[in-house]
């Protein structure tokens, strides 16, 4: 994802200037006063009073400055909108995963099929996102029901519980609409079935992030990996388009693959432990800032950079995928 959103010319990523060097200057920036600032007490804050009392006016029970310090803030809010931001990615790529495979199969998809299969993925995400925020039982770690994580406490948005079970039927209809108004659809004027991999890319999404019937472990560990898992084809394609087929390209391939998993694994794993551990965040701060920040600023940024580096109209993604010019 950062290859393809950083090697494309200079031009490229001016043209995309908000998601490629503004979200990360801005993410940086704030953790960066996070950090800095981390116990600065805001509560009394005018502009703080000023939002609360705006956002009171509204209904909603949503409060900033309810927690201990800034940097326990910022951290929080930043969680919020990852949690929004993995959602409307994750949904993305499936349906990405689902056109892919319906022209590679040349199964037939009308606009509206198009429309209704992009709705029914981003109301799982939308479920998800309503279920996380309000109820949070795989953030849930005492008996009071406070919402955390890494130890981190998450603001209450203050939404109303009737979403949860509107969202989830929701979520329902249209998993319907796409069975009977796109498969059977087909099938009745083409007799056609789609394929087990455009289905398979559909349904594991309902499967693995529908909130009732998860499983939590596999939720938080197992789904990230099958993600970067069915997001590899289409990667792999793409690069060998770039690279072509010449004379020791596998073996620079192998070595690229391997340095880049070393990256992976300094990014997510090695790189925040050390800060933490040499920097004594968690005694100073009761939290593994680094560990927090890096996986965040990586899943936003990430969502960010696949919004304008994987789209359909691009003529490198037509020729990388569809051998199209």
């Amino acid at each position: 994802t950062y290859k393809f959103g950083y090697s494309r010319g200079v031009r490229f990523i001016f043209k995309h200037w908000f998601s490629l060097l503004f979200v990360p200057a801005a993410i940086l920036l704030l953790y960066g006063v996070a950090y800095f600032k981390f116990n600065t007490q805001i509560d009394d804050w005018p502009s703080i009073k000023a939002f609360n009392s705006a956002i009171a006016m509204s209904g909603l029970e949503f409060r900033l400055g309810t927690l201990s310090n800034l940097g326990t803030e910022l951290l929080s809010v930043s969680v919020l909108l990852m949690n929004l931001t993995v959602g409307w990615h994750y949904s993305k790529q499936v349906f990405g995963c689902t056109m892919v495979y319906a022209r590679y199969d040349s199964y037939p998809v009308t606009p509206f099929q198009r429309t209704l299969i992009k709705a029914s993925l981003f109301s799982v995400a939308f479920f998800n996102f309503f279920y996380l925020s309000i109820y949070a039982p795989e953030y849930n770690s005492n008996a009071v029901k406070e919402a955390y994580f890494f130890n981190i406490p998450l603001i209450p948005l203050g939404l109303p519980t009737a979403l949860i079970p509107i969202a989830g039927a929701i979520c329902s209809v249209l998993a319907l609409g796409v069975l009977v108004g796109v498969f059977y659809a087909n099938y009745r004027r083409t007799e056609i079935w789609p394929s087990p991999n455009l289905v398979v890319a559909w349904l594991a999404f309902y499967v693995w992030w529908i909130p009732v019937v998860r499983q939590t472990e596999f939720y938080f560990l197992a789904i990230p990996f099958f993600h970067s898992l069915q997001y590899l084809p289409f990667a792999h394609r793409m690069e060998s388009h770039q690279a072509g087929h010449g004379k020791g390209e596998s073996l620079r391939s192998s070595i690229k693959l391997a340095v880049l998993l070393v990256i992976g694994f300094a990014a997510f794993e090695l790189v925040p432990s050390l800060l933490d551990e040499r920097l004594s965040t968690y005694w100073s701060m009761n939290c593994q800032f680094f560990m927090i920040a890096f996986a965040i600023f990586i899943n936003i940024h990430h969502f960010f950079i696949d919004s304008v580096a994987w789209k359909f109209n691009q003529k490198e993604i037509q020729h990388g995928l569809f051998g199209e010019q």
